[in-house]
């Protein structure tokens, strides 16, 4: 849960894809403009529907609850539920041919940015065949401990999308859900296909402890 009495601030409050916004604290000066990249992103299921509507802002109250503005300033509704707001992850990605998500955070990094195409190339070569091979039953080429999310939905390959990401906060386990970039949500499934303790269960490296397979239905 993110508790929004403590002082807090959307600065602008613009309500992203995915239903978060971005926050700052108001006990910290910050010298520098705000923009997507900078503050927390903080996540409420109710926000979904206007960040599909786009143009809609948020704003705390000063009883740490969210007031809800349309494009032209307008009131439009009063969040009082903020129990259910939590801090998230976005990322950006796309949807590979076999349906796992991408990541395509290389292509805005200022150290070593690179193409999409690329980027799209270079997944499919290493992790997508990782992934064909652990669906067809047979040892990955490489393992990793990290989760994965499968879009079980229909889907168009290589469209962009973005990913929230929810790191034990909102639900048990590792959690993400998936916006393409016009607000819409797919059915997703995230689990563990590559993990150690799949396909070295006697391996020297750290086992996870099993988790529950967390999915998402569309919208």
């Amino acid at each position: 849960m993110f508790d929004f009495r403590k002082k807090y601030t959307t600065c602008g409050g613009d309500i992203r894809v995915g239903g978060y916004v971005r926050v700052f604290s108001d006990e910290v000066p910050i010298n520098t403009p705000h923009d997507e990249r900078s503050g927390s992103a903080v996540w409420h299921p109710e926000l979904i529907a206007y960040g599909k509507l786009g143009g809609c802002t948020a704003q705390v109250t000063t009883n740490g609850q969210l007031q809800i503005r349309d494009v032209r300033g307008r009131y439009k509704a009063l969040i009082k539920s903020v129990d259910q707001a939590c801090s998230v992850e976005i990322a950006p990605g796309f949807i590979a041919k076999n349906g796992y998500i991408g990541s395509t955070l290389g292509e805005e990094s200022g150290i070593a940015p690179t193409t999409f195409p690329k980027i799209v190339a270079d997944w499919e070569r290493i992790t997508g065949t990782a992934l064909d091979q652990a669906r067809a039953g047979k040892r990955p080429s490489y393992l990793d401990n990290s989760p994965f999310t499968h879009v079980t939905s229909e889907f168009v390959p290589y469209a962009r999308i973005i990913r929230v990401r929810f790191m034990g906060a909102y639900r048990d386990g590792d959690c993400d859900m998936i916006f393409d970039l016009a607000g819409n949500r797919f059915a997703s499934l995230t689990h563990y296909p590559l993990s150690y303790s799949k396909w070295e269960p006697e391996s020297r490296f750290i086992r996870y402890s099993k988790r529950s397979e967390c999915t998402f239905e569309a919208l």
